[in-house]
């Protein structure tokens, strides 16, 4: 269910009032409801908790292709929204990602970009890691 919303600022109150802001995907009922039921699985879930481990989690593996490979260059991100700054061509990177099985995307010519599903596990992590690191040893054995 697409749903449209923003937040605005105490401070701010004020500068627009009531039916001011529209768009496509404003609150009805039916969509409010999905929103809640959205919101519910999160607290029973403990999503965002959850995406906090995963995020550091995540990020100490991509952390350890940094230390491995001298064309894997610096891990960045915040939480589950992480990049690996490479010195490679990212299209190859791609590519080969595909050919086993990873779904991968940069994030302009020198980042790879993982942004994970909140429900993501520690063994998809591993997976996802394990075959860029496959990725990455093929590429190194080639360079010598």
């Amino acid at each position: 269910i697409p749903v449209g919303a923003f937040v605005v600022a105490k401070k701010l109150d004020g500068i627009l009032s009531r039916s001011e802001h529209g768009n496509t995907y404003g609150l009805n009922p039916f969509s409010c409801a999905a929103v809640n039921a959205v919101f519910d699985i999160y607290e029973k879930e403990n999503l965002v908790e959850h995406a906090r481990v995963m995020g550091e989690y995540l990020k100490g593996k991509i952390q350890t292709l940094v230390d491995k490979y001298d064309f894997a260059l610096e891990q960045r991100g915040l939480g589950l929204m992480q990049g690996l700054k490479v010195s490679v061509d990212i299209t190859d990177v791609e590519l080969r990602a595909f050919d086993k099985g990873l779904l991968i995307i940069g994030a302009g010519p020198e980042v790879i970009r993982f942004i994970p599903a909140l429900i993501v596990t520690e063994k998809e992590i591993d997976r996802c890691i394990d075959i860029l690191d496959e990725i990455f040893a093929e590429i190194a054995a080639e360079r010598h």
